[in-house]
């Protein structure tokens, strides 16, 4: 099963980008779902980051949700492994905001033989860093 390597919360650009240990595909009934943490205090720590339950709304709090039209593979890196998670396409009903914590859910990931990544849950903050322009 593909495995997460690294993620970013990039809110200039409104992409989330997630990176796996192979190459991934998304299938054609893929979904995100983009939840935000509801104690701007307070990072969150422990399961909270490592195993969100996002379904507690004393915690997190759902911000918009995306079907397979919002999540395409991208090709920065050498590696065909990459999905990037547009916060502007799909059915969106909220921006990225720079220093708030994000939790995003994953369903529809697959590697090329097929095999499903299952549920993909992360958790970042977003930062307000964009990307510079290519010559």
């Amino acid at each position: 099963m593909p495995g997460l390597e690294n993620f970013t919360f990039n809110s200039k650009t409104q992409v989330v980008k997630v990176d796996f240990d192979e190459d991934v595909e998304v299938s054609d009934d893929a979904t995100a779902a983009l939840y935000v943490w509801l104690d701007p205090q307070n990072a969150p720590t422990g399961t909270d980051v490592t195993d969100p339950d996002f379904s507690d709304s004393t915690k997190w709090q759902l911000k918009a949700d995306y079907d397979s039209s919002a999540i395409t593979p991208y090709t920065e890196t050498i590696k065909d492994s990459d999905i990037a998670v547009s916060a502007e396409s799909g059915t969106p009903y909220y921006q990225l905001q720079g220093g708030v914590w994000y939790g995003l859910s994953l369903n529809g990931i697959v590697d090329k033989c097929g095999n499903p990544a299952g549920e993909i849950n992360i958790v970042g903050l977003a930062f307000d860093h964009a990307p510079a322009p290519e010559f």
